[in-house]
Formats: structure tokens, C-alpha cells, sequence
């Protein structure tokens, strides 16, 4: 609906009359009309903003049968605003003489020469028009307006303006009106023109509908307005850096999770071309075993006798079993005492050397004989076995810095084929256990 407030007459006749005011518009108290009634009684009126722009907007050029007819809900005549082609000056006609308050249901009908050309408009109790037939217009300008980005949320209402431009870093948030309030079709664009954040927009539940980041250009359209959050579809507009024509596209920037599904890529369009030109375009060599169908699981990999990817026998779980190693095996193993003993067999006094470590050491002496354990020759925890094969008695000697720990003192192997045994619990220190005496 549009209101006509007629409650506070300034008349300047006889006649009624009163101050003409759209709802929700501010008062210009320069601009001013001359309302004449049915009885010729003229009156002074001062229009709010919107009708004003209205009135002074009308091109009535011929004579005073074009006009504007106001009528009400009911299709009856309420007043008829024209402008007389000689004095411009605008005249507004009431079909009775107007007291107090009139409201406007209906249609603006708009008539040129005495002819009801149509119904283009009805107004509407949002504040909206209705535009009910096409319009011609040589240009049609939209609200703008730029916002500088902050912290602050922008919270958008029905009669927002619908371009905005957002400057400076850091982001901005906008929350769209109730979409109840809105038409289907709607249509909002955001240009992100900060050199760093992205536009939030959220639907009037503050959720978020689109991220826009910088440099981006969105068109967020109201597909349902069945609920105040609406149902909002977000399509991108082309950044200023793209440019194309029939068959080609041209963009300056990185494109990333496009599938490419076209002809060849010039090289003026790929980072390295010459470098991507030496690629092979298929699979050669020891791959090519392997390129259709799938592996044998958990299995390690080998090359075959033609030098082929092959699956080995051997399991994840057995290679699972070396895991940790920081050293050759066998190296490890080798260090290791060994199974079988091996023997050394001396024919007459004999000094221990390094290389006895884990052997038999047989004294196989006809007459009385030394075994010489030297200092700083052995570590800890290596063992020597001892035997007397021959007939001649062997003592046991601890070399300069070395001692030797046994019962009773006891340095000597017992008889022929008596055996001991070495134990070191340091480079320069023995256990001796055997059959052995003083």
C-alpha cells in the first residue's frame, strides 16, 4: 500500500487539501504542487521524497490528457496527478474534496492522450512496486555502495542496496535480509576488491552461504523465499584478468582441481614446457608389467629376469621381521659365539692372543708347560676353554696387569685331558673354574 496523508491541510483557497506524503519517505518542505479539487479550490502540498523524485520525474510533453491516474482498491478515482505542458507546472486533481487521512490500494494507471495505456504498477505494504508489465528505459541504475572492510558484521534488509564493492584487508561478513521479505529472484553481487580476506556471506540464520576471496566477483540469487534463511544459489562472475572470445579463453593465474579435457596445450600456457615436451606420454621399461591389472598384497617387489617389476614370495609380515635393523646381519650373527667350538692345539708353552676368544685351547705338551693369559687382550664376558692333551702338567700364568680368580688359588689343570674354563669380567680381570689344583 501507499499512503496519502491528508490530515494536516496548508491550504491556499477555499478548498481542501493537505500535505502529501508517501509512508516511510522524508518531507522536502521546498518541493511544493498545486492540488486543485473538483470545485476548483486550490491548495499548496508538500511531497515526501519519493513522490517527489516521482512527479519531477514524469515527461508530459503534449497536453494535459496525459496523466496519472491514482486509483483505489475498489477502481474508484482518487486523484490524478499531471503537469501542464506549458508551465510545467504539476498539478495534482482529487476526485472529491479530501479530509483527513486517504490510503491508496491498487493501481497506478498511467494514461496518454485519454487512452489507459496499462496497469504497470501496485504498491505494496513492504514498500515495494510491483511492476506488472515491461518497462523501457534508456538506463536503469542500481544502488552501490563500497564498504571499507572491518570486524563489524553487514547486516542487509530488504531495501539494502544489492551491488557492493568491499576495499582494504582483513575480510568482511555480510547477512543477508529475511528472504520472507524478498521476491524469488533476488539477486545480490558481491566484488571482493581487497588485496587480502575473503567476503563472508551468511543467509539471515548466519549461515554461511558463499566465501568470496579476493579478487572475486559472486552473484548470490534467492531461489526460495519460503523461510526467513531463504535458499540461496552462488554463481561466480569472470575475475578482470580472464578475457575470451568465440573459441578461446585466456587467464593469466593457476588453475587447480580442473580435469583437462581438450586438445593440446599450447606451451605459452604450461610452466616448463619443455621440460613437460620430453616427457614420454606412456609407460615404458620395468613398469610396464604392471600397468593393468593389480599387485599380488602385501608382498615385496623384486625385478624379474627380464628386469620387469615382479612380486616376490616373500611377505610384508617376514620383511616386518628385519625392521629396526641399523647393521648387516650377518655381521651381527658372525659376532656371536659360535655353535661348534672351534680348536686350537698348542705343542708347547703358548700365550693367549685375541683370536682365542670362544676356542679350545689344547696344551698337548709332553713335559710341564705355561698358558699365559695377557692384560687388555679380552672384555668382559668372553670365555676360553682350556685343555691339558698331553702328559706335561699346564699352569695357568696371569700376564703383567692381569689377575686371576680361582678356588683356593688353584693354577693348574689337574691330570691329562682335565679341562677349565676362562671367564673375563674385565680386560685385566679372570674367573678360572675347571679341574684344576694347587
Amino acid at each position: 500500500m501507499a499512503a496519502i496523508d491528508l490530515s494536516s491541510p496548508k491550504s491556499t483557497g477555499g478548498g481542501g487539501g493537505g500535505n502529501l506524503q508517501m509512508l516511510g519517505g522524508v518531507d522536502i518542505t521546498s518541493t511544493v504542487v498545486v492540488v486543485t479539487d473538483t470545485n476548483g479550490n486550490a491548495s499548496t502540498l508538500k511531497l515526501s521524497t519519493t513522490l517527489a523524485q516521482f512527479i519531477s520525474q514524469l515527461r508530459i510533453t503534449t497536453n494535459d490528457s496525459t496523466y496519472l491516474d491514482i486509483e483505489d482498491g475498489s477502481g474508484n478515482n482518487r486523484f490524478t496527478i499531471s503537469r501542464d505542458p506549458a508551465s510545467q507546472q504539476v498539478n495534482v486533481d482529487f476526485a472529491s474534496n479530501p479530509t483527513g487521512s486517504t490510503t491508496i490500494v491498487g493501481a497506478i494507471r498511467t494514461y496518454v492522450d485519454g487512452v489507459n495505456l496499462s496497469e504497470v504498477m501496485t504498491f505494496r505494504e513492504d514498500g515495494l512496486v510491483n511492476v506488472v508489465k515491461n518497462l523501457s528505459a534508456n538506463n536503469v541504475f542500481e544502488g552501490f555502495l563500497s564498504t571499507a572492510a572491518s570486524g563489524t558484521q553487514v547486516v542487509l534488509t530488504f531495501d539494502s542496496v544489492g551491488n557492493h564493492l568491499v576495499t582494504g584487508s582483513g575480510g568482511q561478513t555480510f547477512k543477508l535480509p529475511d528472504a520472507t521479505t524478498l521476491p524469488n529472484g533476488t539477486i545480490y553481487y558481491f566484488n571482493n576488491n581487497q588485496s587480502s580476506g575473503a567476503i563472508s556471506v551468511n543467509n539471515n540464520s548466519n549461515t554461511l552461504v558463499a566465501s568470496i576471496p579476493s579478487g572475486g566477483f559472486s552473484a548470490i540469487t534467492l531461489l526460495s523465499n519460503a523461510t526467513s534463511a531463504g535458499t540461496w544459489e552462488r554463481h561466480e562472475q569472470a575475475p578482470s584478468n580472464v578475457s575470451w572470445s568465440t573459441n578461446t579463453l585466456n587467464y593469466v593465474g593457476s588453475i587447480t582441481g580442473a580435469t583437462w579435457n581438450g586438445v593440446a596445450i599450447a606451451d605459452a600456457y604450461i610452466a616448463s614446457a619443455a621440460t613437460w615436451n620430453a616427457k614420454q606420454n606412456a609407460i615404458t621399461g620395468a613398469a610396464t608389467t604392471i600397468t593393468t591389472t593389480d599387485l599380488t598384497a602385501s608382498r615385496a617387489l623384486v625385478s624379474n629376469s627380464s628386469g620387469k617389476v615382479a612380486v616376490a614370495t616373500t611377505t610384508s609380515t617376514e620383511l616386518g621381521y628385519v625392521n629396526g635393523v641399523t647393521s648387516a646381519i650377518q655381521t651381527q650373527i658372525d659376532s656371536k659365539t659360535n655353535k661348534l667350538i672351534t680348536l686350537n692345539r698348542q705343542t708347547s708353552s703358548y700365550t693367549l692372543v685375541a683370536g682365542d676368544a670362544d676356542k679350545l685351547v689344547e696344551m698337548n705338551v709332553g713335559t710341564a708347560n705355561n698358558l699365559t693369559v695377557p692384560s687388555s687382550t679380552f672384555s668382559a664376558g668372553t670365555q676360553i676353554l682350556l685343555s691339558q692333551y698331553g702328559a706335561g702338567q699346564t699352569t695357568i700364568v696371569a700376564g703383567s696387569g692381569m689377575t686371576i680368580r680361582s678356588n683356593g688359588g688353584k693354577l693348574k689343570l689337574n691330570a691329562q685331558y682335565s679341562g677349565a674354563t676362562l671367564v673375563f669380567i674385565s680386560g685385566t680381570e679372570a674367573y678360572l673354574f675347571g679341574d684344576i689344583s694347587a
